[in-house]
């Protein structure tokens, strides 16, 4: 999501007619990608009024839901979840607060004998458990890489969980950064090692 200064600073005045046109054309797009043009003014009100973290999460969703009958029906479905969710934690339907105060992310890489064990499928399960977001993959460098978005209790509990690691594992060290949610993942997945 693009901050009014971010959006202030590129925009050009001999290219851009209007400041809303970000918001134009998002919602277009967005109907291009569903592959409804029927109603392309609806995603743009949909841009316009909804915090662009649920809009990308739902837009995250339909992408990864595969081969579906009705991708905009999906989308709508998926919006409403989550409209509701965020919702029950303090955000209005005009966006004044995009993103509730007790979401985080959490970025960790952890050090010691932990790649070949099976922590990667440790982390998977820990993280559907607390229903969080984000990825795992093994490093090059031979240690694991995790992020991790969601409840910053949940976080706070499964980072004590990572620092001893699984039985088969010897973690030396970890290292931490807190960050802002970005709502960028539908899911927790396993990725391929980089």
């Amino acid at each position: 999501m693009q901050s009014i200064n971010a959006i202030l600073q590129s925009f050009n005045p001999t290219e851009d007619k209007y400041i809303s046109r970000e918001f134009q054309k998002y919602g277009y797009d967005l109907s291009e990608e569903l592959g409804d043009f029927k109603h392309k003014a609806l995603y743009i009100k949909l841009a316009k009024t909804v915090p662009r973290p649920i809009l990308e999460r739902a837009r995250n969703f339909v992408k990864g839901a595969g081969k579906v009958r009705s991708k905009p029906r999906l989308f709508m479905w998926k919006l409403a979840q989550l409209h509701q969710e965020w919702k029950k934690r303090g955000v209005d339907s005009q966006g004044e607060r995009s993103v509730p105060p007790d979401l985080r992310r959490l970025h960790i890489f952890i050090f010691g004998n932990v790649v070949g064990i099976g922590f990667r499928s440790w982390v998977l399960a820990l993280a559907r458990r607390e229903r969080l977001l984000g990825w795992v993959r093994n490093t090059r460098e031979g240690t694991v890489e995790i992020v991790f978005e969601g409840e910053r209790e949940k976080l706070r509990k499964v980072l004590s969980f990572c620092k001893r690691g699984p039985i088969t594992a010897r973690v030396s060290h970890i290292e931490i950064e807190w960050g802002d949610y970005t709502g960028e993942f539908s899911r927790f997945e396993v990725r391929s090692d980089d």
